[in-house]
Parts: structure tokens; sequence; C-alpha cells
């Protein structure tokens, strides 16, 4: 066998190995991803750490009065002022 094929050889188990620990590692970064209702973790750091609740009643057209919750994040327990794109 010459030189050049033998090499070749020598760094086909390496690729492979690289291969599979590659995989394992997209794998186990995925399966770390979590979005769920209370649950975040695996994406990026979060920007708030709570949020705020707070009450009130909206009337509308026809005199009728809405209780409307408003749920807005916040961080160490006072709530942005900054706009957000929620509805």
């Amino acid at each position: 066998m010459n030189r050049q094929a033998n090499q070749s050889w020598r760094t086909l188990p390496t690729l492979s190995i690289a291969l599979v620990l590659w995989v394992l590692v997209a794998r186990n970064a995925q399966e770390a991803l979590v979005s769920e209702l209370g649950q975040y973790k695996g994406y990026t750091e979060p920007i708030y750490d709570q949020w705020v609740r707070t009450s009130q009643y909206v009337t509308v057209w026809d005199g009728t009065r809405l209780a409307v919750d408003i749920l807005r994040p916040a961080r160490g327990g006072v709530p942005v002022e900054e706009p957000l794109p929620v509805i």
C-alpha cells in the first residue's frame, strides 16, 4: 500500500469519531431547549426576571365595564417602561 493511501485510512476513523461526537453534542443541545409556559431555557438569557399584574375596568361603547388584567414584564419587581409589541 502506498504512503498516501495509508494516511487516508488513518484519518477515516478520526473523521468518523468527530462526526459521532458532533451528532451527540447537537442532540444534547436540542434536548436542553425548553420554551413552555413558565419555563424557558437553552435559547438566550431571559431579559426580564418576573412580571407584574395590574387590573382595571374598561368601559366599552354600550357602557358595559369589562375587567382587564394587564401583565407586564418586570426587572426586580419594577415594570419596564419601554414599549413592547403585545396585544
